[in-house]
């Protein structure tokens, strides 16, 4: 099995006039299979920050392997019962993975009051019909009729205190503990009226503290009852919490710090500021968030030291605040959805229109891999940013797949697809040329290239060559009755173009065309593939015909029988030391090196046996797209297993939970794949086009707990 897992960890930070909590990360690891995943486009305007990308290898299976304590997940599992939404963007704004769960893939109920991640690496989960205990695949319900503790089901806040101790608050006003593996109901001396737990928290001391929907603060220890000074903001309350353990309440809009057992309100700078607060949440380096005065800002204790702009969901209060490791702020409303508040300012939004389950969000709550769990009133999300983006047109290829893809000089991107003519993207901006419009006959564009003098080749399937000049598309001179498959092109080194066709490999250049096929004793000459080494020797793949040789009119032919994966060859890839990289369809790599053919399949750690491209992205590694996805696998580490050095690759893979559309890269044409002149990758599939950033891909090497 093969699948990149994203792996959740412990000690999570949790918002939602709730728990804000920091705790050491412990993880587990195994490889599960991709069964699907949703990419979510945020509305507004774009963002800067760098996310990590956070994977891991496929590993051999162990048997000692029992719990695997939150493999979660954009990456690893997706339950056979998921909603999701996919949403094609252009480029611009991080786009986001967003997995929604439901009752009926396992919550007692839709309406997620509170969570937090406790250290062992479960997620728990609070909701009006009992305690949820989620490991990433399986939700175990607790409630009052097999955990006689629990005094009742209505679960309203969560805490994790600094000694593994799962504090749970209920809409009545009573406390239960999980300690130790065992549950026990906690008495709260606290002279108030019962109202429900809004949030739990620890200060300095580790004293635990409550608060309750009337915005009391009530020590647990002694029943010790605190009333914060209220502002001008109705029934609005809210706790915060940084690691040192210092407590902030917001009650009725007004801000009070909890310092040696006693509250004092916050000056801020002028007295309107702490009048009519929207929310607060600790910032990563000290101080206090606040949204109040029509700004998002960030108080040292004296100071202002941070100004985010102004709120785009107005002047409504939060529901739940809280900062992300990636410096952005992330704020749940309940009636608006979420909105993510990058460090310059930018806002990007979600709601149930873009793949959020619903628009009231009851909790957020970070993990240590950085994903965003947000619980609403009708289900548990979890966003993350999206490794890879999907890229496409306003008609968004006319539902057609994308075949082929190359950069040219002025930095536009050609396409070809199955269906929809060519696309060109430059600037920003999308043209698209058919029949109906470029002079384009057929509408099968199986490959493009850009040959030395800047023109623009277009073949198709069946219908012809075409070449570019002006604005138009027209039949290549000398190749106006041209009928077979062109599935293959490139320009050759020494000016003209060498096509890949059904019947062998074509010269075409000004002074004729020349055909090399079975007329020079080649079996099943299929081309869909051509390389040229610097000395004008070629190389080229064969569907049924392995691989093929030219030097000096003179062909040869390499097939399984000498060594060769697989006859099927879909892809080639030549380094400047001469070594080639041989894709296949079905039989993994091989590698032709000092005339020997070595091959790495699926059993040395391949996640896939369909190689549709392999790009380098000169950082020392090939990105390789196929059937299960686009995956990362170092040079020196695959010609060590090609030598036989190890036996074991580690690939690090990008799957629908990545931001892919599908798992089913388009092979079998060229280019099947390129790069631009910022280092990014880009790969067509079955169902659109999509592009990586290399230098953003980060292996997750932080060692699991195995249960």
């Amino acid at each position: 099995m093969f699948g990149v897992n994203h792996y959740f960890h412990s000690g999570g930070q949790c918002a939602g006039a709730r728990h804000f909590d920091r705790v050491d990360s412990r993880r587990v690891s195994v490889a599960f299979p991709f069964f699907g995943r949703c990419c979510a486009r945020a509305s507004l305007a774009s963002a800067t920050a760098q996310w990590q990308i956070s994977a891991v290898i496929p590993l051999r299976p162990s048997s000692n392997l029992r719990v695997i304590v939150l493999h979660l997940l954009l990456g690893a599992v997706l339950l056979w019962g998921t909603r999701f939404l996919e949403t094609q963007a252009q480029a611009g704004p991080p786009h986001f993975i967003i997995r929604s769960w439901y009752a009926e893939d396992g919550l007692p109920q839709n309406a997620v009051t509170a969570g937090v991640q406790t250290r062992d690496g479960y997620l728990w989960l609070g909701t009006y019909t009992g305690l949820v205990r989620f490991d990433g695949v399986r939700f175990v319900v607790f409630n009052d009729n097999n955990t006689p503790a629990l005094k009742n089901n209505r679960i309203t806040s969560l805490f994790e205190a600094a000694d593994g101790t799962l504090w749970i608050g209920h809409e009545t006003g009573d406390v239960t503990q999980f300690k130790a593996g065992r549950f026990e109901a906690v008495p709260v001396r606290a002279q108030w009226n019962g109202r429900k737990i809004f949030s739990i928290g620890a200060d300095d001391s580790g004293e635990i503290w409550l608060l309750n929907s009337d915005g009391l603060l009530a020590r647990l220890r002694d029943g010790k009852v605190l009333t914060p000074e209220t502002g001008g903001a109705a029934a609005v309350v809210e706790m915060a919490a940084d690691r040192p353990g210092q407590l902030w309440v917001a009650r009725d809009g007004l801000v009070s710090a909890l310092q040696r057992g006693e509250l004092h309100a916050l000056l801020f700078d002028s007295q309107s500021t702490n009048s009519y607060v929207q929310g607060i949440c600790s910032a990563s380096d000290g101080g206090l968030w606040v949204v109040t005065d029509g700004r998002i800002r960030k108080w040292d204790g004296t100071k202002w030291t941070a100004d985010r702009g102004a709120p785009t969901w107005g002047f409504g209060p939060l529901s739940s605040f809280v900062e992300l490791r990636s410096g952005f702020l992330a704020a749940g409303t309940t009636y608006q959805g979420l909105f993510l508040i990058s460090p310059a300012g930018e806002t990007l939004h979600f709601g149930r229109t873009n793949g959020l389950s619903h628009d009231w969000v009851r909790f957020l709550c970070e993990d240590r891999e950085g994903n965003l769990w947000a619980g609403t009133g009708t289900g548990l999300n979890m966003l993350r940013p999206s490794n890879v983006m999907t890229v496409s047109p306003p008609d968004e290829w006319q539902g057609r797949a994308v075949l082929s893809v190359t950069t040219a000089r002025d930095g536009a991107l050609w396409v070809g697809t199955e269906g929809a003519g060519v696309y060109r993207w430059r600037d920003g901006a999308w043209s698209q040329f058919t029949y109906d419009n470029s002079g384009l006959k057929n509408a099968f564009v199986w490959s493009v290239a850009e040959d030395d003098a800047g023109r623009v080749w277009a073949g198709t399937w069946g219908g012809g060559i075409y070449v570019r000049r002006r604005n138009d598309f027209e039949a290549a001179p000398r190749l106006e009755n041209f009928s077979l498959p062109a599935p293959a092109l490139l320009p050759a080194r020494g000016g003209g173009l060498w096509i890949g066709t059904g019947a062998g490999l074509l010269r075409y250049w000004s002074g004729g065309l020349t055909n090399f096929g079975r007329n020079v004793g080649l079996e099943s000459p299929d081309v869909r593939s051509v390389a040229e080494a610097a000395d004008g020797t070629m190389w080229f793949g064969m569907y049924g015909g392995g691989l093929g040789y030219l030097k000096d009119g003179q062909a040869r032919q390499f097939r399984k029988r000498d060594g060769l994966a697989s006859d099927f060859v879909q892809c080639l890839h030549l380094e400047t030391n001469g070594t080639l990289w041989i894709g296949t369809f079905g039989s993994g790599l091989s590698r032709l090196k000092d005339g020997k053919f070595a091959n790495v399949g699926v059993e040395q750690g391949l996640p896939n046996s369909v190689i549709c491209h392999i790009e380098d992205d000169e950082r020392g590694n090939f990105w390789m797209s196929s059937y299960g996805g686009i995956f990362r696998v170092s040079k020196s580490e695959l010609d060590d297993c090609a030598d036989g050095k190890i036996s074991l690759l580690r690939c690090l893979g990008y799957a629908r939970g990545d931001g892919l559309p599908t798992l089913e890269c388009s092979g079998g044409m060229q280019p099947a794949g390129c790069h631009t002149a910022d280092g990014r990758l880009w790969f067509p599939t079955s169902k659109g086009l999509v592009v990586l950033d290399p230098g953003n891909a980060t292996t997750n090497l932080l060692q699991p707990p195995v249960v």
